[in-house]
């Protein structure tokens, strides 16, 4: 069966958490800005069992939390990409399929964002099925609504999906910011590699400390 693509509401409309749509301000240095947090659920920071568990990712946790706490009081949208599948395989990614890597399934605490995010109302949640944040998703269309030049990229992993992430935003002519110490893999010579891809092809790497600086 081949993977069930998101219909097209979803693609449309991504999920605010609460309330309605209304038009804010964002810009901040004449950047229209976004922050973009990349699977911070519980299959792939607390959950051992699970085939995508990344042990290094706790450490990413403060670094996180004190992006989004910046972005809240600046009134910078905040989207949390989260991957989500169907128990019955039917949306599931050939090798996923292949090894019976099952995670993230829809409606379990794994697929869950972690508590410490906390996610507030009017912050969007986009479900993705892939790595990309973008592929078969509503992202694209959301950040164009919102008007977004700039998007600051976090969460996991470096080297699978924040990688395909920050390479399709790029695709896509946004500026890209990847707070280094907030992203995480399970291998740090593919993580460090993919820092390396991102500063030299694609956009600005840099601390966390120093990302909240240019916002």
């Amino acid at each position: 069966m081949n993977p069930a693509p998101l219909s097209k509401k979803k693609e449309l409309s991504p999920t605010p958490l609460t309330g309605t749509r209304k038009k804010r301000n964002i810009k901040r240095c004449g950047v229209r800005t976004v922050l973009l947090v990349v699977d911070m659920q519980n299959d792939f920071i607390y959950f051992k069992n699970s085939p995508v568990y990344v042990p290094p990712a706790k450490k990413i946790i403060p670094k996180i939390v004190k992006l989004l706490t910046t972005c809240r009081k600046k009134k910078i949208p905040i989207v949390y990409a989260i991957t989500s599948h169907k128990k019955d395989r039917s949306d599931w990614a050939l090798l996923d399929k292949k090894y019976n890597r099952a995670y993230c399934i829809e409606n379990t605490p794994g697929a869950r964002l972690i508590l410490e995010i906390n996610p507030q109302g009017k912050e969007y949640i986009v479900r993705k099925r892939r790595y990309s944040a973008f592929y078969k998703t509503g992202l694209d269309r959301l950040l164009k609504r919102l008007k977004v030049k700039r998007l600051i990229i976090c969460g996991v992993t470096t080297s699978c999906c924040v990688s395909s992430t920050v390479r399709d935003a790029y695709f896509r002519d946004y500026e890209v910011m990847v707070a280094s110490d907030a992203v995480s893999a399970t291998h740090r010579d593919l993580h460090r590699a993919a820092l390396k891809y991102f500063e030299e092809n694609i956009g600005l790497v840099s601390k966390t400390d120093e990302v909240i600086k240019k916002i």
